[in-house]
């Protein structure tokens, strides 16, 4: 989600927003996500397994953990910031499952 530009910058500034409203909301952005993430998957797949194998990313208890210092490149700050958020929304839902169904994609 935060890869996109778009997206990113349509993001809530805080989780009370829940990811369900924040879709209606921003149909536009929804009705092309689920084309984004199928074109991003493999690029994002390699970068987690290059993040795990260099030590920035570490699994613990199933939980995905990054290990990398204060940004200081804008952008790369602004993603790190958009994926701290989304990653809290995330959390706040108890299945899998309903994240995909909300989000219009198949895992």
């Amino acid at each position: 989600m935060v890869l996109h530009r778009s997206t990113r910058l349509a993001l809530p500034r805080s989780t009370t927003t829940h990811l369900a409203t924040w879709l209606s909301r921003n149909a536009v952005l929804h009705a092309g996500f689920a084309a984004r993430a199928k074109e991003a998957a493999p690029t994002i797949k390699e970068g987690l397994r290059f993040g795990l194998r260099q030590g920035v990313l570490t699994l613990e208890a199933g939980a995905l953990i990054g290990s990398i210092g204060r940004a200081r490149n804008p952008e790369l700050r602004e993603l790190l910031t958009s994926a701290r958020l989304v990653g809290r929304w995330l959390a706040k839902i108890d299945q899998p499952s309903t994240i995909f169904a909300i989000l219009g994609v198949e895992p």
